[in-house]
Formats: C-alpha cells, sequence, structure tokens
C-alpha cells in the first residue's frame, strides 16, 4: 500500500525562505580526523585505489611527505556537505550535485571543522520528476583548527512531494539489466585494471584539446557496493536504538512506517526497493556523493600527484539504480595561464550507464606543471 506523505506549502516556504544566511544545525560528523583507517575506509567505499591516499611508504617520499585524503572525502566530515538544509519536514529531499572548490589538501592526522548555512532557495514551478520542486542551496566551509580553508562546497537538493513524484513515473517500467558471463567480466577487467597516473607529471604544454582522459567504470552497483560506502561515508540518518528514538520523538516527520509499522529514515530508498517505488523512483539507487566521487576519482586519476585538482561541479542527472553500471569519463576543453601563474586545464566530465543514459554530468580545472620532473 502507497503512503501519503507530506505536501510544499506557502507556509513552509516562508519559514524555509527565512533560513536563507543562517547555520544549518546538523548531526554530529561521521568522522572530525582524518586518521588512516578512516582515510582507507572512504577510499574503498568509492573505489579509489590511488596509492596517494593509501600507501604510506609511497606517499611518504611525494609531494606531500605522507598519505593525504582524496578531495571527496570532505563529505565524510560533515553530512550537510551532501545538500540537507532542513524545513519542510516530511517533503522528500533529492541530492542534486555540488560545486567543490579546493584551496588546500587535508593530510593524515588532520582535524576538520565546518560550517554550513543555507545559501539560497528556488522554487521551480515544475519539473519532470514531480511537478513543483523547492531547489534548496548550501555553503559548506572546510577549515582546519586555525581557520586555514581547505575547500568551499555548494551543495543542493531538490525537494520534492514523494506522491507526486511516485505519480509521474519519469521512470516508467523498467526491468533491471541481466549482463552476460562475458560482459561481467569486460566490466570487471576494466575496473581491476584502472590506474592513477601517479608520480609521474603531466606536463601542462603536452595536454592537448580534445585529449580524453582514461575513462573509468563501477559497478554493475550492488547493494553491498552501497553498504561499504555507507561505511566509509556514515550515511546521512543512519541511527539505531535509543539514539533513533531520541531523534525521532524531535523529528517525527522524519521517519516513514515499513512494513511492520515501525518508523525508518527516508534514506533507506537506497537499499529498500520498495520504498524507493513509493517516492518514485524504479528500485534502490546509489547516494549522490558517491556517484560525485567516482568522477572526481577519474579526475585525480588522470592528473597524478604532481597536479592540483582545484575545482569541481557535478549535476546528478538520473538515479543509478542497483544493477547499472557506470562509465565516468572527461575531456580536455581549455587551457589556460592565470595571473597567478598557475597552468590550469578545463575538463568536461561525465557518466552514462550501461544503456547510454546520462546520469551526471559537469565541469572541472586542475592545475599541473608546466615542465615534467624526472
Amino acid at each position: 500500500m502507497a503512503h501519503t506523505f507530506a505536501t510544499i506549502t506557502d507556509d513552509g516556504l516562508t519559514a524555509l525562505r527565512a533560513r536563507i544566511g543562517t547555520e544549518i544545525r546538523g548531526p554530529h560528523p561521521y568522522i572530525t580526523v582524518a586518521t588512516e583507517d578512516a582515510i582507507r575506509h572512504w577510499a574503498m567505499g568509492i573505489g579509489d585505489e590511488n596509492r596517494l591516499w593509501l600507501d604510506q611508504s609511497y606517499a611518504a617520499d611525494g609531494l606531500y611527505g605522507g598519505i593525504i585524503a582524496p578531495p571527496s572525502m570532505l563529505y565524510a566530515f560533515d553530512k550537510r556537505a551532501s545538500g540537507g538544509g532542513g524545513g519542510l519536514p516530511g517533503v522528500h529531499a533529492m541530492f542534486a550535485g555540488t560545486e567543490w572548490r579546493w584551496l588546500k589538501p587535508v593530510r593524515e592526522g588532520d582535524e576538520v571543522k565546518v560550517r554550513a548555512v543555507l545559501h539560497d532557495v528556488v522554487v521551480h514551478p515544475s519539473s519532470r520528476f514531480a511537478g513543483r520542486a523547492v531547489q534548496q542551496t548550501s555553503e559548506c566551509t572546510f577549515s582546519d583548527r586555525d581557520g586555514g580553508v581547505y575547500a568551499i562546497s555548494h551543495p543542493y537538493s531538490f525537494r520534492v512531494e514523494r506522491d507526486a513524484a511516485r505519480e509521474a513515473r519519469k521512470y516508467g517500467d523498467t526491468t533491471p539489466t541481466r549482463y552476460s558471463e562475458s560482459e561481467l567480466q569486460g566490466i570487471w577487467d576494466q575496473m581491476a585494471g584502472e590506474r592513477s597516473r601517479g608520480r609521474k607529471p603531466r606536463n601542462w604544454d603536452d595536454v592537448v584539446l580534445g585529449e580524453p582522459l582514461d575513462t573509468i567504470v563501477r559497478g554493475p552497483i550492488t547493494l553491498t557496493d552501497i553498504i561499504v560506502f555507507i561505511q566509509g561515508w556514515g550515511g546521512l540518518y543512519l541511527r539505531s536504538h535509543a539514539d533513533w528514538v531520541r531523534w525521532h520523538r524531535k523529528h517525527p516527520a522524519g521517519g516513514v512506517p515499513n512494513a511492520f509499522g515501525v518508523p525508518e529514515p527516508p534514506e533507506r530508498v537506497h537499499w529498500d526497493a520498495d520504498f524507493a517505488r513509493a517516492v518514485g523512483v524504479p528500485d534502490a539507487y546509489d547516494y549522490g556523493p558517491q556517484r560525485i566521487s567516482w568522477l572526481i576519482t577519474l579526475l585525480t586519476n588522470w592528473i597524478g600527484d604532481a597536479g592540483w585538482l582545484s575545482y569541481c561541479r557535478v549535476e546528478l542527472r538520473r538515479h543509478v539504480l542497483v544493477a547499472d553500471a557506470v562509465w565516468c569519463s572527461g575531456t580536455v576543453t581549455g587551457k589556460r595561464l592565470d595571473d597567478d601563474g598557475r597552468a590550469v586545464v578545463e575538463i568536461a566530465i561525465k557518466a552514462e550507464n550501461q544503456k547510454g543514459e546520462l546520469v551526471a554530468k559537469g565541469n572541472a580545472e586542475a592545475s599541473m606543471p608546466r615542465e615534467a620532473k624526472a
């Protein structure tokens, strides 16, 4: 039996807009310090085996004198970085994308502090997915103990009415892809053969417009893949026992009864296919930060240790369902020399599933050395 959910009201929008510029309250962070274990759990959760994050002896002899965290790992330091901004209780939130600007790396042992404010609220009168939708954007600043900034992000979500999303049937009837043994082994061979450029510098002068990045693949996605990602990330509303009871009593619209009448967080769309269908998606699906992190891995693999990923913006276009495979690719679209002497490469990136459907797109910038060093 379908659930009946809360709707977007004018009073709710007025209350939400009143929060613009104010700090967003959030749960205690899953990670506060970039320990070796935390970095490893994050990297393995997104399938990123770059030695710069995982190999102490390798990293000790490199540019940073030790391991650093993947740029995407900042998601794990605060759930507000995934677009949650509060307000509109009971109205479904779908993370839709992020703009990232990185200023310096997070090193092993660093403590990361986060401040998040509600940045903007835009109402879209109609959307393909669920009629009226509210785009809710935050600004998150990630800093060290002394206030030095690691990165600034602008994550955004679309708040949609769950009943309208279910009735809109954007996805129609879909049947999960079944892969032949040869198809599966081909995907796995590509994934197992993935390599980062490593210490060999990529020289800015040698990069040419139209140059493709080395494509990477993830999948076919399983519930296990999603669970392993959660182990590194921590999830959005994952609480249990008395901790969940206290939270739910304070936020009664935050829980949705399961088949046994027991409230669970709406986050279960990522592993509960029946509930995913109740909100208009044909099956359980990946997390947005998970998919964006795959695209960031595509970039850091290609850039190499000597380069620096300074900017990335990704729009999530379509859910990645359980059993989907995702190919992440990119193309060099521009080169420039900044006034501060940085040699910058501009890159268009995208992710497509096994049906050729676009599931994410965006653009990025990275600085590189001008002369290859031995």
